[in-house]
């Protein structure tokens, strides 16, 4: 068996800061392929190559995976969570990776947290292994975001996303009761359908690595912050100043994350170091600009007190302007403008009848406005307990 601290090695350099280097990561690749697969990304639009692979996905495949995400609005955390506590977040081999990951045991991963802890002076209690597990992954996350001046606490909306995500991983781990299960579902996905793929993906995961060492000047440094102005401006390393001052200052070591998804703008924090991605805004982004314009025309539709009462109105008669017109005390043409205002945002449909038109609501669009509305605002998923 496999220890965490036998795989310290795999990273043993990850608490020296400062510097960067430039890496790959089996285990945030797989992570946001399932991210992806589960439909976070669905609204934003696919590449052609990312969108075939999600169509081979067998449906009993998806619906077995429900038991170990719960849900696919977010950012899936397990395998990066667990490959950190592990030692090999920077394996891009899934067989070396996985093999330590499969041999975490709780109390192996409660003793690293608290290893982890220590230099901050952090404490973290549970009257059980899994709580304290839950506990250290909660605290651990919400003080290195402190450290760097951003304004989370554990109770932060942000932090119980984090604290769920544990919750989910602690019944994955060596020994608990979803762990055969989670990595023979791990296995089929990556052997089935991921390996062929990445396999195609590997010209331009060396493209994209030659093209990073090449603006840095070197494929790691310890002595000097790396370069940012190469990035795009979406890069958290450039949008974010507490990272990019902390990467100037030597405070945090930057890992430039080489990926396969084209992604311009993800990240994690550690104490010691951040993992970016760095590609060139593609049609992710371009896509993600689109519908927040397309979201943004139907937001408006809705962002006028007359236009909210029409819809109240109709909600279970179809009504003609005139009859609105009568019931608001406004003009038939003011009303006619109104209701054009929602046919065209795809919130009311209109339908001859007779002489006249008559209007109904499409609950349906309404109600995924409020959806796209929270997945574009990425909103945590609320807490019933």
């Amino acid at each position: 068996m496999v220890s965490v601290m036998d795989n310290h090695d795999k990273e043993q350099d990850m608490t020296e800061r400062g510097g960067w280097r430039v890496e790959q990561s089996i285990a945030m690749e797989l992570d946001m392929a399932i991210t992806t697969v589960y439909g976070y990304f669905g609204i934003y639009g696919l590449t052609e190559d990312v969108a075939a692979m999600l169509q081979d996905c067998s449906k009993d495949w998806i619906a077995e995976g429900y038991q170990y995400i719960e849900s696919g609005n977010r950012m899936i955390s397990i395998m990066e969570i667990i490959a950190r506590l592990c030692g090999v977040l920077l394996e891009s081999d899934y067989r070396t990776a996985t093999l330590a990951m499969r041999a975490l045991r709780l109390e192996d991963a409660v003793a690293e947290l608290r290893r982890l802890s220590e230099p901050c002076g952090l404490r973290f209690e549970g009257d059980t292994l899994r709580e304290q597990f839950v506990n250290g992954i909660t605290n651990l996350n919400a003080e290195k975001y402190q450290t760097l001046g951003f304004d989370l606490t554990p109770e932060s909306p942000q932090m119980r996303v984090v604290r769920a995500e544990a919750e989910r991983i602690a019944v994955l781990l060596q020994g608990e009761e979803r762990h055969d299960a989670f990595w023979l579902w791990m296995d089929r996905f990556y052997y089935e359908q991921y390996r062929n793929w990445r396999e195609k993906k590997i010209p331009d995961l060396e493209a994209l690595r030659s093209q990073t060492i090449a603006m840095l000047g070197a494929r790691s440094s310890r002595k000097d912050p790396p370069a940012l102005d190469w990035l795009p401006p979406q890069n958290p390393l450039r949008s974010y100043p507490e990272l990019k001052n902390a990467v100037a200052a030597g405070t945090l070591e930057a890992v430039f994350w080489v990926e396969p998804f084209g992604l311009s703008d993800t990240w994690t924090l550690y104490p010691d170091q951040v993992v970016v991605s760095f590609s060139e805004p593609g049609i992710l982004y371009e896509n993600f600009k689109g519908f927040v314009e397309e979201v943004s025309v139907r937001a408006k539709a809705l962002a006028d007190p007359t236009r909210l009462m029409i819809l109240r109105m109709i909600r279970q008669f179809d009504l003609m302007n005139t009859e609105m017109a009568d019931l608001l005390g406004l003009s038939r043409p003011t009303v006619s403008v109104h209701a054009r205002i929602l046919r065209e945002a795809g919130l009311i449909r209109s339908y001859e009848d007779g002489r006249a038109v008559r209007h109904q609501i499409v609950p349906e669009a309404v109600r995924k406005l409020f959806d796209d509305l929270e997945r574009l605002l990425d909103l945590p998923e609320l807490d019933d307990r």
